[in-house]
């Protein structure tokens, strides 16, 4: 089951696109569960309580699609949520 951070409904056939003002809101939500994104040289690792998950566990627990997943890491490239300046 994937996290809950819209209103609609995730029961469809597609994926559904995330708009352009939801990214602020699944970014928060992942930021309330305890995901932290940090930008390294490497690209972009992802972490809960210091332990590296992979983005397709990332996916799988928000519900998200290969696509939405490649525009998420997108967001965090251009905006930078977590603030990764000052990390290796």
């Amino acid at each position: 089951m994937s996290k809950e951070w819209r209103s609609k409904s995730d029961k469809r056939l597609f994926a559904q696109p995330i708009l352009k003002h939801e990214w602020p809101r699944l970014v928060d939500a992942m930021m309330e569960d305890g995901l932290h994104a940090q930008i390294t040289e490497k690209g972009i690792v992802f972490t809960v309580k210091e332990y590296v998950i992979s983005l397709p566990s990332v996916r799988s627990v928000w519900g998200l699609s290969e696509s939405q997943s490649f525009k998420l890491r997108n967001y965090i490239l251009a905006n930078d949520p977590w603030g990764s300046e000052g990390w290796e």
